[in-house]
């Protein structure tokens, strides 16, 4: 049995979960000045981008489910990063949009970001770097094909 089954620190699912627990933690770390999670980092950085976007929107973009977007959002606006406004052509909706002290911490983001990406890097080649690319979104790609609970289970 032992010659058919990699050692668990060797899995691709395995290394891959290491490297989100690792990120977590680094961005955790780097953005605690800022009282601002690594759950919700990624969702005031689609925010930035997409400002006016809907919950909704936001959710699909970021492909995580709505719970997710909701405690992030509602965590970045008791912290004066976003703030919400109902839609005016559809009513039940809102637009999430940043405030200043978001746009006055972007540029630390954009750092953190770029700093993680540099540490992961370390040691390679543009070619291994692209190649590493390609392959990580071929696989995120995979994944979001086999959805839970998509169409086509």
């Amino acid at each position: 049995m032992k010659d058919h089954v990699k050692k668990p620190q060797e899995s691709l699912g395995r290394l891959i979960a290491c490297l989100y627990h690792q990120a977590r933690s680094y961005f955790e770390k780097e953005l605690a000045p800022y009282d601002l999670g690594s759950g919700a980092m990624p969702v005031l950085k689609a925010l930035l981008y997409h400002d006016g976007i809907n919950q909704q929107e936001l959710s699909e973009k970021l492909h995580v489910d709505k719970a997710t977007t909701t405690r992030a959002i509602a965590k970045l606006i008791e912290n004066g990063y976003v703030r919400r406004e109902k839609d005016i052509e559809d009513h039940r909706a809102y637009r999430l949009f940043v405030t200043q002290k978001a746009q006055d911490i972007a540029p630390e983001i954009q750092r953190v970001l770029q700093s993680w990406t540099a540490i992961l890097a370390e040691g390679l080649t543009e070619k291994e770097k692209e190649a590493a690319l390609a392959l990580l979104q071929h696989m995120r790609n995979n994944a979001l094909r086999h959805k839970v609970g998509e169409e086509g289970e």
